[in-house]
């Protein structure tokens, strides 16, 4: 069983960034959402229409229904994309795409390589666990003693500096102290 220190285990922005660069579909989905609205809402009210002709101006309910359409299609197609891209490098490699560019990867505390039960339970149930009552979750990066979000603890995962770890996710030293007895 590992036992890891506060200084062993990956910062949180480190953690923050990789999040960042995992999820940037959707953050630029949802980016993309209240620009939209708020230019909807800027320019539909204060402009006289009238002269327009009915069909060059779209009704707010035709650009909710875009919208809508518009997450639909992204919730069915692309997220589960990401999800499934995901999955396949954390059980490949032990890291998504933005751990790998943050140099952090997941490591289960009991040192065997993470099943895709484990992965799917984290990465799906967990993160969803994590982010419904307000990304409450996600605030033990920054204040449990091994920086664990929930979705962390239902599998009893680690996530730590990549470059310190052996093949497997079996890590020997962390920023420089020996982990392993």
């Amino acid at each position: 069983m590992l036992q890891l220190t506060k200084n062993q285990v990956a910062f949180p922005r480190q953690r923050l960034a990789a999040g960042l660069v995992d999820h940037f579909p959707l953050i630029l989905l949802i980016g993309s959402y209240l620009v939209a609205g708020i230019v909807h809402l800027i320019t539909s009210t204060p402009i006289d229409f009238s002269s327009l002709s009915d069909e060059a101006v779209p009704d707010s309910l035709e650009v909710i229904w875009r919208l809508i359409g518009l997450w639909v299609v992204f919730c069915f197609t692309i997220y589960p994309l990401l999800i499934g891209l995901n999955i396949i490098l954390v059980h490949s490699k032990g890291a998504s795409l933005g751990k790998l560019i943050f140099a952090i990867q997941v490591v289960k505390a009991d040192e065997t390589p993470l099943s895709y039960r484990d992965i799917l339970i984290r990465e799906v149930v967990g993160r969803i666990l994590s982010t419904l009552p307000v990304f409450a979750g996600y605030l033990g990066i920054f204040h449990d003693s091994h920086r664990q979000a929930w979705h962390d603890k239902f599998v009893r995962t680690y996530v730590i500096p990549k470059f310190f770890a052996l093949p497997y996710g079996s890590p020997t030293k962390v920023h420089g102290e020996n982990i392993v007895g």
